[in-house]
């Protein structure tokens, strides 16, 4: 009989203990779900990218889904319906999980393209033509950094070279049509953001002479202060280059001071003798070094 109560004691504890337990964790699960409820009336329904949307892209309705935004946290300029951003233009990049922003989107009633979102203030973009050489080949992107260098012909024929503009920002970088020897051509065009008073000096450079881009490194604002080249100091401070028979070099020409003609002076004495006689004598003097000398062989 002992042995049988103990048996149900046990039971009785271990189902009240199992009871106990059951109804923490229900307790703990209604908890936990009440916060999310709680959570739900505290978001919003906004909408955000579905994939990485570049620059100038029109947006399309497989680009855009909705996600659940703490309201607290909501971005101003955010929308809750999809279809006005369709065929919206987006004038800066947006990644994958961003939510749409007024701030990110050409108007929808403005006939500006996309790069007059992009210029900054105080800023103006202009286009200038280049060779795949002056264009770094092909290494001058969008938001690369340049500077200009132009290369010309002096008031008296010298040829010289000198950076005119640095730290310029690239905006775009297209083709546009020329005509070349009764040809249409393609040539490489970089457009950069340029204040008023540097666009005046790179539209006189690309008139003048030639222009060059030098590619900066992505950490490289220092100014660059330079003399410039010239023909003179580029063979090492002028002169002309002769050949050797294997490779030429620079040499400095000095002109050798003139050589200045030697004076003569004839002087002829006639000598009278008391017997009624004369002589008569012919001597040329030669002056040397400010004396003058006897030339010898002279009677």
């Amino acid at each position: 009989m002992e042995r049988r109560k103990m048996i149900i004691v046990v039971l009785i504890v271990a189902i009240a203990l199992g009871g106990i337990a059951t109804f923490s964790i229900w307790s703990y699960l209604q908890s936990k779900q009440q916060e999310v409820e709680r959570a739900k009336v505290n978001m919003s329904e906004i909408v955000a990218a579905a994939e990485n949307i570049p620059l100038g892209s029109t947006i399309e309705l497989k680009q855009l889904k909705k996600v659940l935004w703490p309201r607290a946290n909501v971005p101003p300029g955010t929308f809750n319906d999809p279809a006005p951003l369709v065929g919206r233009t987006v004038v800066a990049n947006i990644v994958m999980g961003e939510p749409l922003m007024e701030a990110k989107l050409a108007s929808s009633d403005s006939k500006a393209g996309v790069m007059a979102y992009i210029i900054p203030e105080g800023h103006r973009a202009m286009s200038v033509a280049v060779n795949d050489v002056a264009g770094v080949a092909g290494f001058v992107l969008p938001n690369s950094t340049v500077d200009v260098i132009v290369t010309t012909s002096q008031s008296h024929g010298e040829r010289i070279s000198k950076i005119v503009l640095e730290n310029l920002r690239i905006l775009a970088v297209g083709q546009k049509m020329e005509e070349k020897e009764g040809k249409a051509v393609q040539v490489p065009t970089v457009t950069v953001s340029i204040t008023p008073a540097e666009a005046e000096k790179l539209a006189l450079a690309s008139n003048v002479g030639t222009l060059q881009l030098l590619l900066r490194g992505a950490k490289d604002n220092a100014p660059a202060s330079t003399r410039g080249a010239s023909t003179a100091n580029l063979l090492g401070g002028g002169g002309t280059v002769v050949a050797t028979g294997v490779r030429s070099r620079p040499v400095r020409v000095i002109e050798a001071a003139p050589v200045r003609e030697k004076e003569y002076v004839n002087i002829t004495l006639i000598k009278g003798s008391s017997k009624g006689e004369t002589k008569r004598t012919d001597d040329v003097f030669i002056e040397e070094g400010g004396v003058w000398n006897k030339r010898e062989g002279t009677k």
